[in-house]
């Protein structure tokens, strides 16, 4: 349990970091793309205070699963912390990781039912492409999710 998160059973900060750290080492290896996603949503807090942390929790496990399935099965998703997650593919391209990217928002979107209130929830997806360390690469999608979510939210960014 020490590498995923207890509320989703997503890997968590570190297993992300450590499965970037060995997917950078095989795109250098196999000169092949790879991928960092950074998944922020967008208001989650208002589920919290309007509804309470038994319906943000529950919004948040339904929203794990949904992004397991919105990825392909090599490829990681973990819950980086709070209501951010991280998806890390190998062998994607920027056309590719927009549309994993898309997919993820899509996933995203679906009503998510917590007791009698209906949740619609959507998120800035920001996209890193390239190697060096794990934290840069994460740092960069990171960029790029926020400014995402400054140029309207429900977006995708690149960063570049």
């Amino acid at each position: 349990m020490a590498t995923h998160d207890s509320l989703t059973g997503l890997p968590n900060r570190t297993l992300i970091l450590d499965r970037t750290e060995q997917m950078l080492v095989r795109s250098r290896r196999n000169h092949t793309p790879l991928a960092a996603l950074f998944i922020d949503l967008d208001n989650f807090k208002d589920v919290n205070d309007r509804y309470g942390h038994v319906a943000g929790d529950a919004v948040l496990m339904e929203l794990g699963r949904r992004l397991r399935t919105a990825i392909r099965p090599g490829d990681t998703i973990a819950r980086f912390g709070g209501d951010e997650f991280v998806a890390v593919c190998e062998d994607v391209d920027r056309q590719s990781a927009v549309l994993v990217g898309e997919r993820i928002l899509e996933a995203i979107r679906m009503p998510i039912t917590t007791g009698a209130a209906e949740h619609w929830m959507s998120a800035s997806v920001g996209i890193a492409l390239g190697g060096g360390e794990p934290e840069v690469l994460l740092d960069h999608a990171d960029v790029a999710a926020y400014r995402a979510k400054s140029a309207g939210r429900g977006r995708i960014d690149v960063f570049d």
